[in-house]
């Protein structure tokens, strides 16, 4: 006859052995669930960057089934982020989902096409006269008069002989235009900058906060006014859009990053440094010491008093694009001036004149050029003017702009 202890012994036994048995099943099943979620989310991430990489791809939003039992949805959605293209890709299978967000662009390569030339001008009354030491490197459109020493300020052409070191060909009649597209999209959003979902908050009522970042994997934080708006002393990142009726100044104090400003007049007070966007009506002014970094965009839309006013001040280092939009009938209203040290990375576009001053690591595309001094106005007249397509990277994006560049889309930079 067995003891009591016995029995309790083997109960016990009995209880650690299914325990034991449990533990093993069940480290199985979330094992196996672990190792399925992972798999899934792996080709969520495989998914989503296909999607991005290969944005012109009109067949993006198809079902795609890893096997019978995971079937992934995907979509592509594609926006206006100032002057660039904002493309966000995402992928679900069941509960789980992957996104991204990424501002896309195409390169500037060195070909004969007179969309990646350094320079197109199509002045048709006067050539373009170099004054000082004007470097010019790259592939240049020229007036029919073409190219010229000149006289400035009591400056003589001190420059290189040849004028250029690159190829010189005949600018057309007409000044390349900017694409339907990209107007259409950014007069758009200057309108309707906000979309459903998206929270909208008045600075008339509430202050916009001392810090605040938002991932652009979120609906989009909107701060408009219908007054002037002042920002100081805040950091604000990523999906943020701050509208005003009148105009938005920014100061020293401020630090943005990825933020998209829209107003008829924007102002950067001395010394800012960031990285914004901006869509104005009507004007945008830097002061001195302005750095704007990559990648950054300045645009005038299209208005209907086709005036427009770019002003870029003393010393400033922007890396981007600088855009006006209107039509090249009324240029003596659109105006883009760029003073003394100042250097610009990227594409300026502009139907009517240009003053440079500075020096210029991209292309430029303008009606004519203008040179101001204390004394007399020049036209077509590029006094110490540095323009070098050739020192930006190979791997230098920019947006597209024109019509028919309809290169393959790369990204110019993961938005968090």
């Amino acid at each position: 006859m067995l003891r009591g202890g016995s029995i309790l012994y083997a109960l016990l036994i009995a209880v650690i052995v299914t325990i034991l048995s449990l533990s093993v099943l069940y480290i199985a099943y979330y094992n196996r669930l672990y190792s399925e979620n992972f798999y899934i989310n792996q080709e969520l991430h495989r998914r989503v960057y296909s999607l991005l990489f290969n944005a012109n791809n009109e067949i993006y939003n198809l079902p795609e089934k890893i096997n019978e039992k995971y079937p992934i949805i995907s979509n592509l959605k594609r926006n206006h982020w100032g002057a660039f293209e904002l493309i966000t890709a995402t992928a679900a299978c069941g509960s789980n989902n992957v996104t991204k967000t990424a501002l896309c662009g195409m390169p500037m390569p060195a070909t004969n096409k007179i969309t990646h030339a350094a320079f197109v001008c199509n002045n048709k009354r006067y050539p373009i006269y170099l004054v000082g030491n004007t470097k010019l490197s790259g592939m240049f459109f020229f007036p029919e008069k073409g190219v010229d020493r000149g006289i400035a300020e009591a400056k003589n052409y001190t420059g290189q002989i040849p004028y250029i070191k690159g190829k010189l060909n005949k600018s057309d009649r007409d000044l390349p235009l900017l694409s339907t597209h990209f107007t259409e999209k950014t007069n758009t959003q200057y309108i309707q900058f906000y979309q459903p979902g998206d929270s909208v908050v008045s600075l008339d009522i509430y202050p916009y906060p001392d810090s605040l970042s938002n991932s652009f994997s979120y609906h989009t934080i909107c701060y408009r006014s219908t007054q002037p708006v002042y920002i100081e002393n805040t950091i604000l990142k990523g999906n943020i859009i701050i509208q005003s009726e009148k105009s938005i100044t920014l100061a020293q104090s401020s630090k943005l990053t990825d933020v998209l400003l829209i107003a008829p007049q924007i102002k950067f007070e001395d010394e800012f440094i960031g990285n914004v966007h901006v869509l104005a009506k009507d004007s945008i002014c830097t002061g001195k010491k302005v750095h704007l970094n990559y990648p950054s965009s300045l645009v005038i839309i299209e208005n209907l008093k086709n005036e427009a006013t770019i002003s870029i001040g003393k010393e400033n280092k922007i890396s981007g694009m600088i855009i006006i939009s209107g039509k090249t009938e009324l240029k003596q209203k659109q105006i883009i001036s760029i003073e003394d040290e100042t250097e610009i990375s990227g594409r300026i576009y502009c139907p009517g004149f240009v003053q440079l001053k500075g020096k210029l690591f991209g292309s430029i595309y303008c009606t004519s050029f203008t040179l101001k001094t204390s004394f007399s106005t020049y036209e077509n007249y590029l006094l110490d003017v540095e323009i070098n397509p050739l020192v930006l990277s190979p791997h230098y994006l920019t947006a597209p702009l024109l019509e028919n560049e309809q290169e393959m889309y790369k990204i110019v930079k993961w938005m968090p």
